[in-house]
């Protein structure tokens, strides 16, 4: 907003508006200034009135995830811990009064089928303000390569009746 004046003598003239504004502006999240109007007229009369101006930051920050990936094993499953991380992967964040770097982090939701467990990765940064911004990442792990097995073959010697009981341990201490 701007200032305004009238003055009872306005044929004489108009009325100078003056201000202490020296263009620096304050943070962003709720800080103000107090900004200084002195109107004068024709006559050199004078009156000083003052404006509070407050700054206030309504945009949110903007995050942009890794790219979907896909991998084998869980151990292969990339970690973005730290922001740092996160960008090393190809994810980025932007604000336009700065990022909170001590905000970001992530919560991984995971959904199980089968061979194949899919993570919902959500990271979350704010800006100075609190403002927030979200997105998610899928990350598929496809388990596609089967387990490895050995059997080892054991004798099994009869008893007296011709008979013999297999059981898990004479089956598992073979194996080991």
């Amino acid at each position: 907003n701007t200032a305004r004046a009238n003055d009872n003598c306005s044929n004489t003239g108009g009325i100078r508006i003056t201000n202490n504004f020296d263009g620096t502006i304050p943070g962003p999240c709720g800080d103000e200034i107090t900004v200084i109007f002195t109107a004068t007229d024709l006559c050199g009369n004078i009156t000083i009135d003052s404006a509070i101006v407050r700054m206030t930051d309504i945009i949110p920050p903007s995050i942009i995830c890794p790219p979907d990936t896909s991998v084998e094993c869980l151990s292969d499953v990339p970690l973005a811990t730290d922001f740092t991380s996160f960008a090393a992967a190809g994810g980025s964040a932007s604000d336009n009064c700065g990022l909170n770097p001590l905000s970001f982090g992530f919560t991984d939701t995971r959904v199980t089928l089968q061979n194949r467990i899919t993570i919902q990765r959500k990271y979350f940064i704010a800006d100075l303000c609190g403002n927030t911004d979200t997105c998610t990442q899928l990350i598929q792990l496809t388990d596609t390569i089967p387990p490895v097995i050995d059997c080892i073959d054991f004798i099994a010697y009869l008893d007296e009746n011709g008979q013999y009981m297999v059981n898990r341990e004479d089956v598992l201490d073979s194996a080991s």
